[in-house]
């Protein structure tokens, strides 16, 4: 994959986020769309999806460890969880591992590099609900990380950029979609030493916000607003744990002014749920269309 950025376009490209949505060649990597029956977790391809992201940091030993997931959006901005900041600005030498599959630095891996991170914006009104019924879900669960210098995807067929849906698309436009959740997290619910080294991929079907209401016991009346800011897929038996929070729900879409069919597309960030796996309850994710002025605005004021 080659990404082609004229100098003269170069900063226009970082300050104005609807441009890096359009780079031409955003989302054209990875395996074809999910069909037929779900399947279980399973090791992606390595470098099949060049825009997932690791977060975490170095410790003083020299080791990377990995706290949360994300997805590079700009050559500069990774787009993750809001609950994943507060472990990673206060650790020791923020770090996004980038053109990795597996997070461990001595595996060798052609492009793979570590990049200090500098800034961490969390979505203001993150964790802002007043109903009670929210007790397990958080809502405008997104937060943005700026990369200590912008990264050169010319050339890199293990670095790109994942497309943004468009802005405001509904909850509804998703549902019975089969979407695919990435990330490197735990593979047993409960068992810290069980988190993946390389990077997963699991296939969720999308369901309404009925379903993901009931299964939540959350009074729909009255709470439209913060459910609509969520995102729900659910497989029993398959999803997401622990340190894949803040990593993409993608599917494959076409993209408006782009030409090459459908591209995989950043619908969603993961956010929590009750359990692992979807066990008893659907996982959530950060409905990320509804972000698009917010996510526009912060990366355009922090240059």
């Amino acid at each position: 994959m080659n990404h082609f950025y004229f100098s003269t376009f170069f900063l226009f490209l970082l300050c104005d986020l609807y441009s890096a949505q359009n780079d031409p060649l955003c989302g054209t990597n990875g395996p074809p769309a999910e069909k037929g029956r779900i399947v279980g977790g399973e090791e992606v391809v390595p470098h099949s999806f060049p825009w997932v992201v690791s977060l975490g940091f170095i410790n003083k030993f020299g080791e990377y460890k990995s706290i949360c997931t994300g997805s590079l959006i700009t050559p500069q901005w990774v787009l993750s969880a809001g609950h994943c900041v507060r472990g990673i600005e206060h650790a020791h030498k923020p770090t996004a591992l980038l053109a990795a599959h597996s997070i461990k630095l001595k595996v060798a891996e052609p492009h793979k590099e570590a990049v200090r991170l500098v800034k961490f914006v969390r979505h203001p009104k993150y964790g802002n609900h007043k109903s009670k019924d929210f007790k397990t879900m958080v809502t405008n669960d997104v937060a943005l990380y700026k990369l200590e210098r912008p990264m050169k995807l010319s050339g890199n067929p293990h670095l790109g950029t994942v497309c943004l849906p468009p802005q405001n698309s509904t909850y509804d436009a998703y549902v019975d979609q089969v979407a695919i959740a990435t990330g490197w997290g735990m593979t047993e619910d409960g068992n810290f030493l069980s988190q993946s080294s390389v990077l997963r991929k699991v296939s969720l079907p999308m369901v309404s916000t009925d379903f993901c209401a009931k299964e939540y016991r959350v009074k729909k009346k009255g709470n439209e607003k913060e459910l609509n800011t969520l995102l729900c897929a659910y497989s029993p038996g398959n999803g997401t744990c622990h340190g894949d929070s803040g990593g993409p729900l993608m599917i494959r879409a076409g993209i408006n002014n782009l030409s090459g069919g459908d591209r995989w597309t950043l619908i969603g960030t993961t956010s929590g749920g009750k359990k692992c796996a979807g066990k008893g309850s659907p996982p959530t994710f950060a409905h990320v269309s509804l972000y698009y002025d917010w996510i526009r605005k912060t990366i355009k004021e922090n240059m």
